[in-house]
């Protein structure tokens, strides 16, 4: 099996099927969470040094001024690592764990009052992911696409 195979299978293996719960959509390991829709622009809480940031230090600062962070594994935590990502307004759907921790559900660009769904994509491989990072198949840095969501 070729690596754009494989890395094509795990990219699949990697969705969230989402489950119909007595009319709500929930997360199979979501039972008894709060669903939370934040707006806000990344933070991170004392800095480990130049450019770095402890996974569980990462979060998102909302208009009011409230700091959701995130659980040290979730996928927004990687959003992070995109520095242009950092300076813009993002609106975040999440389960709400104790302490005010987020575990991100869908995070979307907000632009001019518009959202955008965020995807980093291989042009030459045609993959896909959710954060950013290299290619698993030719390992090419894989380029942030914006789709808009219609209104």
């Amino acid at each position: 099996m070729s690596a754009c195979i494989r890395a094509r299978s795990v990219e699949v293996s990697l969705m969230v099927m989402l489950l119909a719960v007595n009319g709500a959509l929930v997360l199979p390991s979501s039972r008894g969470l709060p669903l939370v829709l934040v707006r806000g622009r990344f933070v991170c809480a004392e800095p480990a040094g130049e450019g770095a940031c402890p996974p569980e230090r990462i979060g998102i600062r909302t208009s009011e001024g409230r700091v959701y962070f995130f659980l040290p594994a979730d996928s927004a935590v990687a959003l992070f690592a995109d520095s242009r990502l950092r300076a813009e307004e993002l609106q975040i759907v999440a389960l709400r764990h104790d302490g005010d921790r987020l575990e991100s559900i869908r995070v979307r660009l907000v632009r001019g009052g518009r959202l955008y769904d965020i995807a980093y994509v291989c042009d030459v491989c045609q993959i896909k992911s959710p954060v950013p990072g290299v290619c698993p198949c030719c390992q090419k840095e894989l380029a942030r696409e914006e789709t808009p969501i219609a209104p």
